[in-house]
């Protein structure tokens, strides 16, 4: 069969149409495969955990190259903007700028959210870097946005951010402010996660400020919820933070397992900013326990973690401790440019903690090599940045904070509850209305008016005497808030005036101590005999006054402080007691004697301890020459009140002194013979007296001692403590 032209023409081209329809559909079908791709693997990069964050970081490096194919900048900056996340986690964060840099301008264009996420991301970035006004800017301008758009959770992590900021800058009230909003934040989303993450902060800013028993509190609430938190990291920092804690409170084996376990879980769950914070805290934990060698491996893996995120303040804190350490194994060692880099950053910086305790060393440093006049001037400059430092923590009083958000939301508790008694009774008014609205028009017209009439008298006689409760309560409430405020400002006030009181008289006591020992050296055989005497005593009045002035401190605290009371296991209580004496105790063999018949009582656990503390240190210091101290200490439970007693075998005192040892700066014995400033006893009375307990002696000259002391089981509510206390734990009705 012929066929002409163009019957030949019309065949080809139909050939070449279904040609081009099938190359068509095999492109499509790979552009939609390799989408396919690209996206099951972002899911499996998402899933990778903390650990290996590098497998993550391979799975989006590898789609770069395939998205190279598909030329689409959506797609491309997509598989960047997670590559930038996983790169913020392990640190890498000149990677993660570079990233950051590139995708930026396009999501300022077509994603806002992404956009002020990635602005929060470089915040972080200046932070580590320590560029804190540059992160501030940042983080105003994306918490407006996320405030805005009512997007919780990013909103939570801008407060996080803003309250690091502040951390680092030692301005804790602004601190707390934002990881309390952070917690609230949180809370409303009902994730237990990031709840923890803004209860961790807060904990850390108490424990900043030697509010240990606050921070110890944050610490045991994430602990007690560890089952709600579903990815385990988040219980890694306040392990690590719970560990520093009880370094700075000297329990150091506790310490030293908590510390030791937090490393553990990074290392099985992944990197962590606080990878070098934890190291830190055991390098100095060695130095204590004299480990020198696993110090000095601490101290590296610190500076090489902190400089490996560029984490400034984190890598001069490891290089001071550094120069600390080296001026102990080594103190023939001229570490002073290390010193001095760390003084000079410091003092850019305004970081008046690393500055103090810098130009203190280097103080030191001076005057090992004779130089008085450089050690004058840098114990002048350590002297300075002490009292910034102070003058800074004059106004962190988170304490009152606190109580003024409590009273706060008591009062917007109180007016929900009015607006929500008037709306029932509009309701009722409207729901009377409508039920008598059906009734016959002409027979019930009278009675429906005389009801309405009524109902409407009621209402508005019931809605006036709520109104009426209402304004006695907010008075009320209003008294019970001026008392509140004057007593806390005044607690505050006092406790701020012994502390900076103590600091300020301290210092120029340490100054004293260390050139009249200086002196004293420098001068060698040119003194006489009596000079040197006199110069001992100089140095033996001042240490007598420094301990006086500790002592003083130590009442003040106790005078303002408000009982926690909890539950207390007295068994382990007086364990814990005996081993902080373990020393004194093996060193003058002697024997003690538990027969404690209680398991448990109600007490504030810090002053507790202090009361036992200071009752059996007595016991050893003022125990017989040549003669094995035997103490014995009992205990039983009244109706009313729990009974302790405590015997020793000692000197003993004298009838006509039983009363007096309890007073203020009384001392009965030779003062060269037993050293103290006559508070301890002191001390003891009010600790008993704050618990509605009695305290009294029985002693016999050249016998021995036996101290009674009484705990109440109830609180007396006419006592301010115990209101106080009260108010801490409940809202405060009218």
């Amino acid at each position: 069969m012929l066929i002409n032209s163009k019957t030949k023409y019309t065949l080809v081209s139909i050939i070449l149409f279904v040609v081009a329809i099938v190359q068509a559909g095999l492109s499509n079908t790979h552009i939609d495969s390799t989408l396919s791709f690209i996206e099951s693997e972002l899911a499996r990069a998402k899933k990778v955990n903390n650990k290996n964050v590098f497998e993550a970081i391979e799975i989006t490096s590898n789609l770069l190259q395939v998205t190279k194919e598909l030329n689409n900048d959506s797609i491309t900056n997509n598989v960047k903007y997670y590559l930038s996340l996983y790169y913020l986690i392990v640190d890498q964060t000149d990677d993660c700028l570079s990233v950051i840099e590139e995708i930026i301008p396009y999501y300022k264009i077509k994603n806002e959210y992404r956009y002020h996420v990635l602005k929060n991301r470089i915040a972080t970035i200046k932070i580590r870097f320590g560029q804190y006004d540059e992160a501030l800017s940042l983080l105003s301008e994306t918490e407006k946005y996320f405030t805005k758009n009512k997007s919780k959770v990013s909103l939570g992590f801008t407060y996080i951010f803003l309250s690091d900021i502040y951390t680092h800058k030692s301005e804790y009230i602004n601190a707390y402010k934002f990881s309390n909003k952070a917690l609230k934040t949180f809370q409303e989303k009902g994730n237990y996660d990031f709840t923890s993450m803004a209860q961790t902060n807060l904990g850390y800013i108490h424990l900043l400020l030697k509010d240990y028993e606050t921070a110890s509190t944050y610490f045991e609430e994430i602990f007690e919820h560890r089952e709600n938190i579903v990815s385990k990291s988040f219980l890694v920092r306040p392990l690590i933070y719970n560990g520093i804690l009880k370094y700075e409170k000297g329990e150091i084996d506790e310490a030293k397992l908590d510390i030791a376990a937090g490393l553990e879980s990074m290392e099985n769950l992944g990197n962590f900013p606080d990878l070098s914070l934890a190291y830190l805290y055991q390098g100095k934990i060695a130095i204590k326990e004299k480990d020198y060698k696993k110090a000095a491996l601490s101290i590296d893996n610190a500076l090489m973690y902190a400089s490996e995120g560029r984490n400034l303040k984190s890598e001069f804190e490891a290089l001071l401790l550094k120069a600390e350490f080296e001026s102990i194994v080594k103190p023939s060692k001229d570490n002073f440019n290390l010193l001095k880099k760390v003084c000079d950053w410091a003092k850019d910086n305004k970081d008046y903690i690393l500055l103090e305790s810098s130009t203190g060393l280097i103080s030191d440093y001076f005057l090992r090599n004779n130089k008085l006049r450089e050690a004058l001037e840098y114990q002048k400059i350590a002297n300075e940045a002490s009292e910034k430092r102070h003058q800074k923590e004059k106004g962190n009083e988170i304490t009152l904070l606190q109580e003024k958000n409590k009273f706060q939301e008591d009062l917007i508790l109180k007016e929900a509850k009015e607006k929500e008694l008037e709306l029932n009774l509009q309701s009722k008014i409207k729901v009377n209305s409508i039920m008598t609205f059906g009734l016959t028009f002409l027979a019930l017209l009278l009675f429906l008016v005389i009801q309405q009439f009524i109902s409407k008298k009621k209402a508005f006689s019931k809605l006036k005497a709520t109104h009426n409760e209402l304004l006695a309560a907010e008075k009320v409430l209003d008294v019970k808030k001026t008392e509140l405020e004057k007593y806390i400002e005044s607690n505050i006030q006092l406790s701020q005036f012994a502390h900076i009181a103590s600091h300020d008289l301290k210092s120029p006591l340490r100054t004293i101590v260390s050139f009249t020992g200086l002196l004293k050296r420098n001068a060698g055989d040119r003194l006489s005999q009596k000079e040197k005497d006199y110069m001992s005593f100089i140095q033996e009045a001042t240490t007598e006054l420094s301990d006086l002035v500790e002592d003083l401190l130590n009442l003040s605290k106790i005078n303002s402080m408000s009982l926690k009371r909890s539950q207390l296991d007295v068994n382990e209580l007086i364990n814990k007691v005996l081993q902080n004496l373990s020393y004194d105790i093996e060193s003058k063999g002697a024997i003690i004697d538990l027969d404690i018949n209680i398991n448990q009582i109600f007490a504030d656990p810090i002053q507790t301890k202090q009361l036992f503390l200071n009752f059996i240190s007595n016991a050893l210091k003022f125990s017989k020459e040549n003669a094995v101290p035997h103490i014995k200490i009992d205990a039983f439970e009244k109706t009313n009140e729990w009974y302790f007693r405590i015997q020793d075998n000692g000197i003993g005192i004298e009838p006509q002194f039983h009363s007096k040892i309890f007073n203020d700066f009384e001392r009965i014995n030779n003062k060269s013979k037993y050293k103290g400033t006559g508070m301890g006893l002191s001390i003891c009375k009010k600790i008993v007296e704050k618990h509605d307990g009695q305290i009294w002696v029985d002693s016999e000259l050249g016998i021995g001692s036996t101290f009674h002391f009484t705990i109440g089981k109830s609180i007396d509510l006419s006592s301010k403590d115990a209101k106080a206390n009260i108010l801490n734990v409940c809202q405060i009705d009218s």
